[in-house]
């Protein structure tokens, strides 16, 4: 596979998310919150108390936009007691869905945590197929998840980040892996950068500058195939839940806050640096245009998947489940309603192609 960053170099440019790349990888999104109101062509707010809620008998209402802050170039979060139809608390819960969805790569984030009794700030993946298959066949990955103050074992609470996959098991029962890093002292007394690298085997999670996981969860069995597809974002703070965080009482200190500088999401340059293949004579496993559509090749149905980004890095076509239906060797998929520049980024199931096509031509 040849090596060249062009194509990123051209969708970060349209996007106006140029900067330096890190070593191995290219920037392909990233919010550096420094406007003073939050970007909604790439975040959706959740609403509400949701079912039983948030599934985990959450306390917290959580608003649209009343209680998010900008400030010191963070976006922050802010954990209220405030009466909010039935809820006694309320609070801010944010998502990239359909909007920020990528597969594999380098997610980070430079966070200040809260702290206190049965506060639960977490920052997270969501699998894209989330409302088609629900939780958790969708996948979950907590990159960084408290249950603060002194209900979790070990009073580890405001020192210690908990690392989770959850998913089906091969008999589709919710199972979890989960790994820590615990500190000194409490997280909240200084920023910090938590770390997730996703790959189609493992994702293992890092803590500031340490270079040495200090998690690693095994993800290639099959059964694990939700996470080899896209996922999106969410960040939020909760209060209270089954099981985790605890319940609040006489020690719990609100207001608090959830100070997030930055969120970048980057992708392996050998791995989104193929040449662009838009004419005949090119390897098999390159697309290319036809008349209607796109061609492709599939060396393995199973493991393929075929996603179209817009410039600004958003999906706004996943063929997925199409190219999964199709049998090995060459096919047309067509297009339709797409005219312009977008980024193509193919995996025959063998090996990936990404870079930018002049589609509808």
């Amino acid at each position: 596979m040849r090596t060249t960053a062009a194509f990123w170099l051209i969708l970060l440019s349209a996007a106006s998310l140029c900067r330096a790349q890190d070593g191995d990888w290219s920037l392909v999104w990233s919010d550096e919150f420094n406007g003073h109101f939050l970007d909604t062509s790439s975040w959706n707010y959740d609403v509400g108390t949701g079912s039983n809620g948030w599934g985990n008998n959450e306390l917290q209402y959580y608003t649209p936009g009343n209680n998010i802050l900008f400030n010191d170039s963070c976006l922050v979060i802010e954990l209220r007691n405030q009466i909010m139809g039935t809820a006694q608390y309320t609070s801010a819960r944010i998502n990239t869905r359909k909007k920020v969805e990528f597969r594999y790569g380098k997610i980070q984030a430079r966070i200040q945590a809260p702290y206190s009794q049965a506060v639960w700030p977490s920052f997270w993946t969501l699998g894209s197929n989330y409302d088609a298959v629900g939780w958790p066949a969708c996948g979950e990955i907590d990159i960084f998840e408290m249950a603060c103050g002194d209900f979790y074992p070990d009073n580890r609470g405001d020192n210690t980040n908990f690392a989770v996959v959850h998913s089906d098991d091969a008999g589709g029962f919710p199972v979890e892996q989960k790994g820590y890093v615990t500190i000194q002292r409490r997280m909240a007394d200084d920023f910090h950068i938590f770390t997730l690298v996703w790959d189609q085997d493992s994702v293992r999670f890092f803590f500031d500058s340490s270079s040495t996981p200090y998690y690693k969860a095994d993800i290639s069995k099959a059964y694990l195939d939700a996470f080899r597809q896209p996922q999106s974002l969410v960040l939020d703070m909760a209060l209270g839940g089954t099981g985790f965080a605890g319940s609040p009482d006489g020690s719990t200190v609100l207001p608090q806050r959830l100070a997030v500088d930055w969120i970048r999401w980057y992708q392996r340059k050998t791995a989104v640096s193929r040449p662009l293949p838009d004419q005949k004579g090119q390897s098999h496993d390159v697309p290319g245009m036809v008349a209607g559509g796109i061609r492709i090749t599939v060396a393995n149905p199973g493991r393929s998947f075929l996603e179209i980004y817009s410039c600004d890095g958003r999906l706004v076509q996943d063929l997925t489940q199409r190219v999964r239906s199709l049998s090995a060797g060459s096919h047309v998929v067509p297009l339709s309603r797409l005219q312009g520049m977008y980024a193509v980024r193919f995996d025959s199931g063998k090996d990936m192609f990404t870079g930018m096509m002049n589609l509808g031509r």
